[in-house]
């Protein structure tokens, strides 16, 4: 019978539990609890009767059903939180709820067509459907007819089940492991890996008796005997014996399949076993002494490829690197009986041994020697757990509510009330260090502390924590280093009332080496079981007793199966006991004792950012990182303590102040390991997720992975589970997020870069054909994963999209940023005319951001317009680039090459009039217009700009053309308002700003309606409306900062100064223009200067500063000699002439040679405002010297040229002193 339980099916007949067709691994006992639990799922089953029906007649505790059904869970990808399939009744038992359809098998063996309800392909393992009659991913033919009674046979088979007949043999093609190119590289294993490894490379030596070469058939005794010792050694470590060659070498990788996150020291403990194996060889014939076999060793770690080997050769494992050669060179150079390691090994040790250092090893074909260490390994530290504590060096930071949670526990423990803490955390979260620090706060109390680890390697090592914990405690009543086990072992229980044989001789065949000690009580298996959980209960009940214990298991999720029956039943016992049992363990492991009162779970978070930042300052003291430097190790490690260490260290190792270099070995190590314990078919999708991003559309990864959905939902409750990844979003929004960055990072870079390169490829289409909509809004989505597929041609498109996007979107950070990696793509195609055209494209949008970001005068943005006039110069001229040309004339305008610029205009100008087009007249006329203003050609510029004007024709502001037209209309109204009042019509001008700030307001544009705030502001300034420039510089200057745009900012506060002092804060003000021209003289094209010279000027003339004022205005009468920048001029005399007076009250001669040069360029320029202002000046002095008719008659002749502004300040100051005049 066949039970289906959403993805998964059990079948009874085959003694099998599959999901989506794969087998997945059930001890047998678990099946058994599952079968019955699913054939009974109508009722509750309690524990009673579970153990009834798979233990039969065996007599086992019940936790025993508890591992079952925590095993289950697991399978299914389930949990004691959740229970979706299986539920606990507490104290009642166990019932099946998940939804199941039931199925007969059908067997293979079955006559007629009947095929089983999958078929698995003989050639490629692939399951097709029943109905399928060839293999859906390679062709190979599934079944064959018999000739003689035309039953239907799966293949392969060499004789027919229904008649016996034999069969002719079914070709099966072969299928490489490689996949072709045209496979879609998500749908298949991704088999080869960059992982880091270390590599150990045994060279045997052979110590020979005779003067003579080694026979040969001693030598093949010795290689047999070196196979052993090999094989023995390497396997409890999981090294890899990737070769043994006939000159007997022997090379051992560590971290191959499933990658290490301990490589390293697995490799050095192997080592050191294998070099304690010195044997005799055969004798040989003249030999005195027989031949000796011993080892010089070497081990080098770092980063290979790891892959299948297409030849099947070297246990079907291919590995490409220069980690070889560097083990193979240490080994060369290494003693006989020595072990060389390289540096880089040696960073991974953590004083685990003693080093000394060595002569440098040279290595053909790498620049520099490998530095090497001989490892004194006789001074090996015994206790990993205390090698793990010796690495802190860094400040304790956090933490302190979960040490004062331990230390209630452990005052608990005290009272007699015996309390278990399961403290839980992602690796490198701190629960180590915690313990740590724990232990060294709590010190100075009567406490005995053992403290114990589990390890990878030492899984399936029967009590391996609990050998070490006795060993601990054993060792403190050691009087000698030679003194034998037994002595220690004695006192020790003598000093717990425990000295008897039988609890001596099972403590010492607990802690001897295999085969040390022969047992001679004659004991089963299972009674000595018995009797060493029952020595060991006593022993640390008996140390409770005396004082209380802290016993502390780190690593547990590692525990081997005798230590965890035994914790599970000292857990049982620990409630009455003066005895704190502390396991630590990673998210996903659960041990399996009861949840009793007196066991609790802490659960360790992240650090924040400010601890973060107080773990990288206390690394970084000798060597200061820059503060941007100490951000991204903070934000990249994301809380986790030991990636913070490890991300600073290596940035500090590698002299890369400013910025992150690639994630270091150790957490790659650390974070490989994790993913590789990982099943195949979730790591697959982990993998797919990673090449998308750290933050992963889940509609995307769907349609990647190709799995049903019910299998995908398997896989990412196995990934949340494990807290490699959380599902945020619901319906089409959701997305899958990495918790940790650097997880993804690993993630993506174990990946071959022509694996990458093919996902990159099929998530870029896969998107733009299922999710146009997205690509509209993210263009650089798919723009940077075309990038990486490598496909250039179709990035360029995306990435200067993605360009435009932002510029209109106001995010011109991101909008540089776009464009300028779609320019470093461009640059690595063939210089043609297209690759000219499109760069120009690319270059003209980065100009746009720049400008807004930087400023006009900015290197960066001088860069960019340099460049787009060469690429101008290569191409025809034509009108695809009128838009071009209008960016490089508006460039040299507002930096002060206004020739150029002018010159650019009347280009603009005659293809706008030879193509008749009222877009291009507007914005070439409004170019002029700008140009000429700057100039001084007043007139002449109102003229270009009204014409501008005339040529606008308003279109929707929803379409990009709409927006740009009202830009250009915005720029003229700006332009013309200052024409406008210099030209004498003050109204006029402030309705024209006005005009310019509604339409930029109905635009909504950020930068525009700044703009249109800084056109009030100057309007404002020239009417001489100090509260009015105020007003409008406070919304110029909150919009400037949210959008950084950095020149407005220095305009707004130019006229905030000039506005404070005009109100009476004079010393405010002038001191806030100074310090603006001191600190951004870079942010300011030479317009701006100008202007700012003027208002520093004027406000010293406010505060009675006429040297300063003096000063300014000499710096900007020498720019506009130098630009012909000449719109302001006027007002420069002017006011060279009133801070004269100022300065030298009886130096009215230069002062009233000022004003006449004042009032000279006004009435070349037909600037009436400026002429007025001018009159003013001039009229006082005359009437301070007699001159009254005169000064009546100048002033009266220009004020009577108004016809409208009386009510602005400037003409009821000339209207008041024409009355004094009179």
């Amino acid at each position: 019978m066949q039970y289906v339980f959403g993805a998964f099916t059990l079948d009874t007949e085959q003694y099998e539990l599959r999901c989506a067709g794969e087998a997945v691994p059930l001890e047998p006992k678990a099946y058994q609890v599952l079968a019955y639990l699913v054939q009974h799922r109508d009722r509750l089953v309690t524990g009673s009767e579970l153990l009834t029906q798979a233990w039969p007649d065996v007599a086992v505790d019940r936790l025993a059903v508890a591992r079952c059904i925590s095993s289950i869970r697991r399978a299914v990808g389930d949990s004691a939180e959740t229970q979706q399939t299986i539920q606990t009744r507490r104290g009642h038992g166990y019932r099946f709820v998940a939804e199941v359809q039931e199925t007969a098998s059908i067997s293979t063996e079955d006559s007629g067509t009947a095929q089983a309800a999958e078929q698995v392909c003989a050639s490629c393992q692939h399951h097709n459907p029943s109905s399928a009659r060839f293999c859906m991913a390679c062709g190979s033919p599934l079944s064959t007819v018999c000739p003689a009674c035309t039953h239907v046979v799966q293949v392969p088979a060499n004789f027919c089940p229904a008649c016996g007949q034999p069969l002719r043999p079914t070709p099966v093609r072969e299928v490489p492991q490689a996949a072709s190119q045209d496979e879609s590289p998500a749908t298949r294993t991704l088999h080869a890996e960059h992982k880091v490894v270390s590599i150990c490379y045994a060279l045997p030596s052979f110590v020979s008796g005779a003067s003579e070469p080694l026979d040969r058939e001693v030598l093949h005794d010795l290689q047999q005997v070196m196979e052993r010792i090999v094989a023995e050694v390497i396997r409890p470590y999981g090294g890899e014996l990737y070769e043994l060659d006939s000159h007997h070498m022997a090379l051992l990788v560590f971290g191959v399949p499933e990658a290490m996150e301990d490589h390293a020291q697995r490799a050095v403990f192997g080592a050191l076993a294998i070099l304690q194996h010195e044997v005799d060889a055969p004798s040989q014939p003249g030999a005195e002494h027989p031949a000796r076999l011993t080892w010089q060793i070497g081990i080098h770690s770092g980063p290979v490829v790891v892959g299948p080997s297409a030849s099947g050769l070297q246990r079907g494992m291919s590995m490409s690197g220069d980690v070889r050669k560097g083990a193979e060179a240490l080994a060369s150079q290494a003693e006989a009986g020595a072990l060389l390691l390289s540096e880089a090994t040696s960073r991974w040790l953590q004083d685990i041994v003693r080093l000394e250092p060595t002569a440098p090893v040279s290595i053909s074909g790498l620049p520099a020697p490998l530095a090497a260490f001989r490892v004194l390994w006789q001074q090996a530290v015994q206790s990993v757990w205390a090698t793990r504590t010796m690495r802190h060096h860094t400040r304790f930071v956090g933490r302190e509510a979960e040490r004062q949670r331990l230390h209630h526990h452990l005052n608990l423990a005290f009272e007699g009330r015996g309390q278990i803490v399961s403290l839980v955390g992602e690796p490198g979260i701190g629960k180590t260090r915690l313990l740590s620090e724990f232990v060294r706060l709590e010190r100075d109390r009567a406490i005995t502390y053992l403290i114990g680890s589990c390890h990878a390697y030492g899984q399936n090592t029967p009590y391996f924590p609990m050998m070490a914990l006795v060993r601990q405690q054993c060792m403190r009543y050691r009087m000698s280093a030679q003194e034998h086990l037994r002595d220690p072992l004695e006192r020790m229980l003598q000093s717990l009332n425990m000295a008897t044989e039988g609890h001596l001789a099972t403590l010492v065949h607990l802690l001897e080496p295999p085969n040390a000690v022969e047992p001679s009580d004659g004991l089963s298996p299972q009674q000595r079981r018995e009797q060493t959980f029952a020595v060991l209960h006593q022993l640390f009940i008996r140390m409770s007793q005396q004082q209380p214990l802290l016993l502390a298991i780190d690593d547990l999720h590692w525990i081997d199966a005798t230590s965890l029956a035994f914790l599970s039943e000292l857990a049982e016992q620990i409630g009455g006991a003066h005895m704190l049992l502390l396991v630590l363990a990673r998210p996903g492991y659960q041990p399996f004792w009861s949840t009793t009162s007196y066991v609790t779970q802490l659960s360790l978070s992240g650090l924040t950012e400010e601890e973060g930042r107080d773990v990288v300052q206390s690394i970084g003291q000798s060597t200061p990182l820059a503060v941007s430097t100490r951000q991204q190790i903070v934000a990249k490690a994301q809380g986790n303590p030991f990636f913070l260490e490890e991300l600073t260290q290596a940035v500090i190792e590698h002299g890369h102040h400013e910025t992150i270099i690639a994630v270091p070995d150790t957490v790659q190590a650390v974070l490989s390991a994790r993913l590789d314990r990982l099943p195949p078919e979730t790591k697959r999708l982990l993998m797919i997720a990673a090449v998308i991003g750290p933050e992963a559309p889940l509609s995307l990864l769907q349609d990647m992975a190709e799995l049903p959905e019910t299998e995908i939902d398997l896989h990412l409750r196995r990934l949340q589970t494990a807290e490699f990844l959380y599902v945020t979003g619901y319906g089409t929004d959701a997305s899958v997020v990495f918790k940790h960055r650097l997880t993804q990072e690993v993630a993506y870079q174990s990946l071959l870069t022509r694996h990458r390169q093919q996902l990159h490829q099929q998530i870029a289409q896969t998107w733009a054909e299922r999710f146009p909509e997205r690509v509209e809004r993210q263009p650089e989505w798919l723009a940077f994963h075309y990038t990486e597929a490598g496909l250039i041609e179709q990035a360029l498109a995306y990435w200067q999209l993605a360009g435009k996007r932002a510029n209109e979107r106001s995010a011109y950070v991101e909008a540089i940023t776009h464009l300028q990696t779609g320019l470093n793509l461009i640059a690595t195609l063939p210089e043609t005319a297209e690759r000219a055209q499109r760069e120009l494209a690319l270059e003209r949008e980065l100009a746009s951001a720049q400008i807004v970001t930087q400023g006009y005068t900015a290197p960066e943005v001088a860069r960019v317009y340099a460049r787009m006039y060469e690429l101008c110069q290569q191409l025809e001229e034509n009108v695809e680039l009128f838009p071009i040309l209008l960016e490089l004339a508006r460039f040299d305008s507002q930096r002060g090459a206004l020739h150029q610029s002018r010159a650019l205009g009347e280009r603009l100008l005659a293809i706008a009039v030879r193509q008749q087009d009222a877009v291009y007249l507007q914005q070439a006329h409004w170019m002029l217009g700008q140009t000429l203003h700057y100039l001084g050609d007043i007139t002449p510029a109102h003229t270009h700009l009204t014409q501008s004007m005339s040529f606008y024709v308003p279109q929707s502001l929803h379409t990009q053309t709409g927006r740009d037209l009202a830009g250009v209309q915005i720029a003229s109204l700006f332009f013309e308002s200052l024409n406008l009042w210099a030209l004498g019509c003050p109204d006029q001008a402030l309705t024209c700003s006005r005009e310019a700030l509604a339409l930029a307001q109905e635009l909504e544009h950020p930068f525009t309606l700044t703009f249109a705030h800084y056109g009030m502001a100057r309007i404002h300034h020239l009417r001489r409306e100090p509260l009015a420039v105020f007003e409008q510089t406070q919304a110029l200057l909150s919009l400037a900062g949210d959008q950084h745009f950095s020149p407005y900012l220095v305009r707004g506060r130019a006229l905030e100064g000039w506005a404070l002092a005009q109100q009476g804060q004079v010393e405010a003000g002038m001191n806030q223009l100074q310090q603006g021209l001191g600190e951004q003289r870079h942010e300011i094209d030479a317009v701006v200067h100008i202007m700012f010279l003027m208002l520093l000027a004027d406000t010293c003339y406010q505060g009675q500063q006429p040297q300063i004022g003096l000063e300014a205005l000499a710096e900007a009468l020498v720019a506009v000699d130098e630009k012909g920048l000449r719109f302001h001029v006027a007002e420069l005399y002017r006011l060279q002439g009133e801070l004269v007076l100022q300065q030298h009250a009886l130096d009215e001669k230069l002062a009233e040679s000022y004003f006449q040069h004042a009032l000279e360029a006004a009435n070349h320029q037909q600037a009436q405002s400026w002429a007025l202002r001018t009159a003013v000046s001039l009229s006082r002095l005359w009437q301070l010297q007699g001159k009254g008719d005169k000064a009546h008659t100048l002033l009266a002749d220009i004020y009577g040229r108004f016809t409208e502004g009386f009510n602005t300040v400037d003409l009821q100051e000339a209207k008041a002193l024409l009355e004094t005049l009179a």
